[in-house]
């Protein structure tokens, strides 16, 4: 059985407006961590707590819209042609949404316990955050473009890997600084496996946006 072009190119927008709702929320998970880094260097710890709670209720929503698309996909079946690949995105974005998690979970730990991270290394982990905010940001270019203009995609998705190179030269840096430093162990530990989860959540990221330029190419 054939299906007309039309219905399958109505299907896959509405389904890339529906991977696009998800990369805004998954943007603005990043952006409350980045928030929330933000002021605890200003030593506002009770504001962090306002920022996890954000967070907990855009994750929420997030995977409510995760479970719609799931169900869309299972309903039109094979009307669309690369619902793998869509079906992949998603869930992929979903991964950095749960290292973002991660990360606000430990820095919530490390406030509740009464342990003070060095400041120098959190402003490593500020500054690293918001190149990652900033890669999210074309990420959701990439996949807007899809429906308006893919082959826009090609050239968003370039100046990504840009970014993605600086932030692994970042990660780089800062991980060597706290292998350098002289540091209790459990400080030590905290901000390493914070730096290894931003650092997942910016490849996560561009694993997304090579996705995107599977889907501008394949039309």
């Amino acid at each position: 059985m054939t299906f007309p072009l039309e219905t399958e190119a109505a299907i896959r927008r509405q389904m890339l407006d529906m991977c696009l709702d998800y990369a805004r929320l998954s943007v603005e998970v990043v952006r409350e961590l980045v928030l929330m880094l933000d002021v605890l260097l200003k030593d506002s710890e009770g504001e962090a707590k306002a920022h996890v709670e954000k967070m907990h209720e855009l994750m929420k929503r997030a995977d409510e819209l995760k479970n719609n698309v799931l169900a869309e996909v299972s309903s039109v079946g094979s009307l669309l042609i690369n619902r793998e690949v869509l079906l992949r995105l998603i869930f992929r974005m979903g991964d950095i949404n749960d290292d973002a998690e991660a990360i606000a979970y430990r820095l919530s730990g490390s406030i509740e316990r009464g342990l003070k991270l060095d400041r120098t290394f959190l402003e490593g982990l500020a500054t690293l955050s918001s190149k990652i905010l900033n890669e999210m940001g074309k990420m959701r270019e990439a996949i807007r473009s899809l429906n308006l203009n893919p082959e826009s995609t090609i050239n968003i998705s370039n100046s990504v890997d840009e970014i993605e190179r600086d932030i692994d030269i970042a990660h780089r840096n800062l991980e060597l600084d706290l292998l350098m430093a002289d540091l209790p162990i459990h400080s030590l530990l905290i901000l390493k496996d914070i730096a290894e989860h931003l650092e997942r959540m910016a490849d996560t990221c561009g694993d997304v946006v090579d996705m995107a330029r599977v889907l501008a190419v394949t039309g």
